[in-house]
């Protein structure tokens, strides 16, 4: 009998054809990831602003109602922020003075140094007037009194 020797066949080959596809499936997974990280961040940071005010508030009358304020609050500050960092970064950013990592650390710093240390200050006058509550005069101008301006207009 001939002994005939096939060539041996190239299993590294398909090995190798399988884990370009995993790499591939990876890279795949990292781009798509990163978007998903900041908006379970901001998530977590308008959960946690509710957590806090249930927690401050207990189970009175007028939980919900300060709730639901303390979520609108946490991403109107959220969207505050991200509005401050873009027009104060954007330029830097773009003529490439800064790396895009040093502009939020920069950011990070000094819009948390600014809430924290100007925050209270900028509140202060809306928060003394709306403690006093007063009547506003109704005043008619010369185009009709005020309430006629919020009344529908007849279809028809």
């Amino acid at each position: 009998m001939t002994d005939q020797t096939t060539p041996p066949v190239n299993q590294w080959k398909t090995l190798d054809k399988d884990l370009a596809r995993f790499s591939q499936l990876e890279a795949a997974t990292a781009a798509v990831a990163k978007p998903a990280v900041a908006i379970g961040l901001s998530l977590v940071f308008v959960l946690m602003s509710a957590l806090v005010a249930f927690t401050i508030t207990g189970h009175g009358s007028g939980t919900v109602i300060i709730v639901v304020a303390a979520v609108f609050g946490a991403y109107m500050a959220l969207n505050i922020g991200a509005n401050d960092v873009a027009n104060n970064m954007g330029p830097a950013v773009g003529a490439r003075v800064l790396t895009m990592g040093g502009a939020l650390l920069i950011a990070i710093v000094f819009e948390t140094a600014g809430a924290l240390i100007a925050g209270a200050m900028s509140s202060r006058p809306s928060r003394a007037a709306s403690s006093r509550p007063r009547r506003w005069p109704i005043r008619a101008h010369s185009s009709g009194p005020c309430w006629a301006h919020c009344l529908p207009l007849p279809s028809g």
